[in-house]
């Protein structure tokens, strides 16, 4: 993953998630995985973004996430949450994204930390993907 400038906006921020969410329409798992950092005692791999996708609600082996969905029973949550200062491992923010599959929207959520290197760019780090 390149990391992102030091003043990313959160519009750029949604946009960076967007295209996360297109490799993985796409079933590009593996440029999907590599799009990202990862905190890797989550245990994301490429299969374990698959499984995610294909064993949510009717574990239909068919289903995809898609970035386009039709509208749902709430809003779409797509929202960048920004600390004003870092935890102690160093993350300083989330992003929040209610997944769409099949072009619905789910109750399935991709969420991503933000770490801010040392040179201040900040890079997204896949956190979780799991009903929320």
């Amino acid at each position: 993953m390149t990391p992102l400038p030091e003043n990313v906006t959160d519009e750029e921020l949604i946009a960076f998630v967007d295209r996360w969410a297109a490799l993985m329409e796409q079933e590009e798992y593996e440029a999907a995985y590599e799009f990202t950092e990862h905190m890797y005692e989550a245990g994301w791999d490429p299969e374990a973004l698959r499984e995610v996708v294909k064993s949510y609600d009717t574990a239909d082996p068919n289903q995809r996430v898609t970035v386009a969905g039709g509208p749902g029973d709430r809003p779409q949550r797509k929202e960048v949450d920004r600390a004003p200062e870092p935890n102690p491992y160093g993350y300083s923010g989330e992003i929040w994204d209610d997944l769409n599959v099949d072009g619905k929207l789910s109750d399935l959520t991709a969420t991503f930390a933000l770490k801010r290197m040392s040179d201040g760019r900040v890079t997204v780090h896949l956190e979780e993907i799991g009903v929320r």
